[in-house]
């Protein structure tokens, strides 16, 4: 069972829920870090909790983690994103340079030809480098999110057997 890595999981799912379009510097940032921090904590307490507690798990987590190594770099989702990044901003404080990109709603009056800025209505950092340049932040996360879903899947179905 890989009920405790499931936990960090719902917390990865509850961090992308905090990730929204008005954050901005520091609050962007922290957020952000705790995203990619959670998402690399999944494997750790798979590993270390979950793991130890159930023998066909563990049997199952040593053929998936050693295809997981003897694949690298591939999925890139987890060798470009989760580990990268992960490492990037945990040890060296630096992630994947971002492109901040601010939309605002603008009001304009036909007949005066004045316009009103309404405010912003969103915010997107956009990766300006490496596997995933051109993407969201936000939908990278959730693609890393769901990839650890389909990945537990399959050590459950596989420690059922």
């Amino acid at each position: 069972m890989t009920s405790a890595a499931r936990v960090v999981l719902n917390d990865c799912q509850h961090a992308l829920g905090e990730f929204r379009t008005e954050l901005t510097g520091p609050r962007w940032r922290v957020i952000y870090m705790a995203n990619v921090a959670l998402l690399r904590t999944v494997y750790h307490v798979l590993k270390s909790r979950d793991v130890p507690a159930d023998a066909k798990l563990k049997d199952a987590f040593a053929k998936w983690d050693a295809g997981l190594i003897a694949s690298k770099p591939n999925p890139e989702i987890y060798w470009g994103f989760i580990v990268n990044e992960r490492n990037l901003l945990l040890k060296e404080y630096a992630g994947v340079p971002v492109n901040p990109t601010l939309t605002h709603e603008i009001l304009f009056n036909l007949s005066t030809g004045e316009t009103t800025n309404l405010g912003l209505i969103r915010q997107e950092y956009i990766f300006a480098d490496g596997p995933f340049a051109g993407q969201d932040q936000r939908t990278v996360i959730k693609t890393a999110i769901q990839w650890w879903e389909d990945q537990l899947a399959h050590l459950e179905h596989a420690s059922a057997a």
